[in-house]
């Protein structure tokens, strides 16, 4: 099963993302779709995953999914959506709480005079009537 994933993910370097995507749900069939979308829409708003390989986690990935859907009598539009919406949702919170959790320790390490007046400038907006 991973040597089919693998062959149809890295084979095709010179095709279009929706053309990869529709070799996954070939060779994956459409429970199985849904979940690698699902998958990496989370590891993209929830992982920060979509910071290094934008193109696969953001907008790119739901358009092609959208017309794998289009073009597929197995995959529902409506129930992918919603687990789509779903997945970002929940990415986002556990974004919010690994940042929550683990960012201000990290920011604190940095000792660049730059970084830090940066810093302390971001907190300043945020205290005000700027932030939303």
């Amino acid at each position: 099963m991973s040597t089919v994933i693998a062959s149809q993910i890295g084979g095709a370097l010179g095709a279009s993302i929706s053309d990869q995507i529709s070799g996954w749900y070939s060779g994956l069939g459409p429970w199985l779709f849904y979940a690698v979308v699902w998958l990496l829409v989370f590891a993209g708003t929830g992982l920060l995953v979509g910071a290094f390989v934008p193109f696969v986690t953001g907008d790119s990935l739901v358009f092609a999914a959208g017309l794998v859907a289009a073009t597929s009598t197995d995959v529902n539009i409506w129930f992918m959506a919603a687990g789509v919406g779903i997945a970002a949702w929940l990415g986002d919170q556990v974004g919010y709480a690994l940042g929550r959790h683990f960012g201000r320790p990290y920011l604190d390490q940095r000792k660049g005079r730059w970084l830090q007046g940066a810093i302390a400038k971001s907190e300043l907006f945020g205290r005000g009537n700027h932030s939303i």
